[in-house]
C-alpha cells in the first residue's frame, strides 16, 4: 500500500470515528431523559428489541455497510465495513445506556 493510500484509508476511519463521537456525546447527554418513543420518532422503528425486567434493549441498523477499496501492491482488497448500528437500553422507559458501531454522521 502506498503512503497516499494509507493516508486515505486512515482519513476514512477517522471521519467515521468523529461522527460516532458526536452521536455518542449526544446520546450521553440524553441519558436519563430520552424515552423509547422519542428514540423511535428520531431514528425510526428498531430492527429488534429484547426486554428483561424493567430494561428494554433495542437495536437500529442503517444501510448495509458497504466496503472500501484498499490497494496492496499488485493486488487489492475490498474489506466489508459494518453498517452503522446503535443499541439503546431503556430502563423504566428512559435511556440508561447506549452503544454505537460503524460510521455515524
Amino acid at each position: 500500500m502506498t503512503r497516499a493510500h494509507a493516508v486515505a484509508v486512515a482519513a476514512l476511519v477517522l471521519a467515521g470515528c468523529a461522527g460516532s463521537r458526536q452521536t455518542q456525546a449526544m446520546l450521553d447527554g440524553r441519558r436519563g431523559r430520552m424515552t423509547y418513543d422519542e428514540a423511535v420518532r428520531r431514528y425510526g422503528p428498531p430492527i429488534r428489541c429484547d426486554a428483561e425486567g424493567p430494561a428494554k434493549t433495542c437495536t437500529w441498523v442503517y444501510g448495509t455497510g458497504g466496503s472500501f477499496y484498499a490497494p496492496f501492491g499488485d493486488a487489492a482488497a475490498m474489506p466489508r465495513m459494518q453498517p452503522p448500528t446503535m443499541e439503546l437500553t431503556f430502563t423504566n422507559g428512559v435511556l440508561s445506556d447506549s452503544r454505537l458501531w460503524g460510521s455515524w454522521r
